[in-house]
């Protein structure tokens, strides 16, 4: 497991409702094929180090322009 960076919160008559610790995953197969799955993510520094770490072979990242990335950005 690896951190995410996104809200997980809910307001239930106006109040909070914690929803768990947002996370993403990077998963290493018998073959050595390497994927990060990233979550539910906005983009955040520590990315960079997850790449530097793990050096996936595959990333699947959410692409939506809202609290996530837009396609540019999740290309970098």
């Amino acid at each position: 497991m690896v951190h995410a960076d996104h809200s997980a919160g809910w307001a239930d008559d106006d109040l909070p409702v914690y929803l768990g610790e947002p996370l993403g995953f990077v998963v290493t197969f018998e073959n050595g094929l390497t994927v990060y799955l990233a979550g539910d993510t906005a983009l955040f520094g520590d990315m960079r180090l997850i790449g530097e770490l793990y050096a996936p072979d595959i990333a699947f990242l959410p692409i939506g322009d809202r609290f996530t990335m837009d396609p540019r950005v999740a290309r970098e």
